[in-house]
């Protein structure tokens, strides 16, 4: 069981219980803005060692047009990934088939693998920020 598609899984669910017509789209943006979490620090690491300086204050606008394409292309595969084929509806399926207590332990894993995204997140522009200054 992948962390990514328990993440679409949960979030299709909740979704689906408020408003049966989005859940779809609704999953696609939630997962497409974890994997871009981690592209960013990823990208965050990559500048400290490399130092590319993709978030210097030169190159801001550059910086941030190629954010806004990252995250258009990452949506954009996210929504072909899950929907291509209905894979979408395979993993609906193996989640609800699968026992509650193993649910309850990936809904851990993922809670923990967003948390550790974020916080990690926050360290590296705070580093970041200190080290451009």
């Amino acid at each position: 069981m992948n962390i990514i598609d328990f993440i679409f899984y949960r979030s299709y669910k909740n979704e689906e219980k408020k408003w049966a017509s989005v859940p779809k789209f609704h999953a696609v943006i939630q997962v497409s803005l974890i994997i871009n979490l981690i592209i960013l620090n990823i990208a965050v690491l990559v500048d400290f060692i490399f130092n590319f300086q993709f978030f210097s204050e030169k190159n801001k606008q550059i910086g941030l047009i190629i954010v806004l394409l990252i995250e258009i292309i990452v949506a954009f595969s996210v929504y072909l990934f899950y929907f291509n084929n209905k894979r979408y509806l395979k993993i609906l399926t193996e989640f609800n088939r699968t026992e509650k207590n193993i649910i309850k332990k990936q809904n851990l894993k993922a809670n923990l693998f967003i948390i550790f995204s974020i916080i990690l997140a926050i360290i590296l522009t705070i580093i970041s920020a200190q080290i451009n200054y």
